[in-house]
């Protein structure tokens, strides 16, 4: 019998998450079957731009933790192993390119498996491996990779305005449709919204005691990393932070009596959440993340120029 390795959640909002996520993965399989561009991404990809050039984005980096979080990892991380990737390559890494190059020998992948890519994009920031592990699938798949550079750069705006350009130059190349600046302005005006949600809701976890811990906030991040720029995501925030005033008002906290509070610095334990739970027993709540999440508010562009 398998156990659970999910967090224990406290609001019923983080509940909707894995819906969205389920109708999101079968949204990429239903566009890439009638023939919308689909490109597999590395994390930090800017998806709204994507989304106004009408590319149904898949991010990878995603797709590896719902694989581990059903308990799938060992499995598909020992076919990339076989095919020639060692252990020391990052584990995200070693399952897709399990699934890449021997799909036949994983498991059932989840959702029905990925939306067929015409091309791929990767960044070159955040993790040292992604630049070679997309290399490997451009060359496996005979598909056009775009590496959106890093955007901390000394030439600072000029380099990354330049960046942003190059990326939607080879997304009119590669499907044929020229970029409309006012798709991607509506889609930056909600996007800035959703930060300015997430924001407040961060704001009010200093609330004693606190209303929403680690265990919901890991999984209530994944719409603003994956369905930013749309109005789904900009209504589940919406009723994420009316529920967390909510239980401010009633002072419903995480745990019945808080004693201490942490901050998680980095990405958790995607194979067992359960651990996040571990110091509520204790009566503490992890009240912070140093990941996903948003610092300040994002102010509008100063011209009319979505890029900039």
């Amino acid at each position: 019998m398998v156990t659970s390795t999910s967090a224990r959640k406290s609001l019923q909002t983080t509940l909707e998450v894995p819906t969205l996520r389920k109708s999101y993965y079968a949204r990429t399989l239903d566009d890439s079957k009638k023939g919308k561009k689909v490109a597999w991404c590395s994390n930090n990809i800017p998806g709204v731009i994507l989304d106004a050039m009408d590319v149904t984005a898949v991010f990878l980096e995603n797709y590896a933790t719902v694989i581990a979080s059903k308990r799938l990892s060992s499995a598909f991380c020992a076919v990339g192993e076989r095919k020639g990737f060692s252990q020391d390559v990052c584990g995200y890494a070693r399952m897709l390119m399990g699934y890449v190059l021997a799909p036949d020998e994983v498991p059932e992948a989840p959702y029905g498996g990925l939306a067929k890519p015409d091309f791929l994009l990767v960044n070159s920031y955040s993790c040292d491996s992604r630049m070679g592990w997309f290399s490997a699938m451009s060359r496996v798949l005979n598909i056009p990779l775009h590496v959106h550079d890093a955007s901390h750069q000394p030439d600072g705006a000029e380099y990354t305005e330049r960046e942003l350009r190059n990326l939607v130059a080879f997304l009119e190349e590669q499907t044929g449709t020229k970029f409309d600046p006012e798709r991607l302005r509506q889609r930056q005006n909600l996007s800035r919204q959703t930060s300015d949600i997430l924001f407040d809701i961060n704001e009010l976890r200093k609330a004693v005691p606190c209303p929403v811990g680690s265990a919901d906030m890991f999984t209530a991040n994944w719409p603003a990393m994956y369905l930013v720029g749309t109005k789904e995501c900009d209504d589940f925030y919406r009723r994420f932070r009316a529920e967390v005033e909510e239980r401010i008002a009633k002072r419903i906290g995480v745990v019945p009596e808080e004693k201490f509070r942490l901050m998680w610095s980095g990405i958790p334990f995607w194979y067992d959440m359960r651990l996040i739970n571990y110091v509520e027993d204790f009566g503490g709540v992890i009240a912070i993340e140093s990941f996903y999440r948003s610092r300040e508010r994002r102010l509008p562009p100063q011209d009319d120029d979505p890029i900039r």
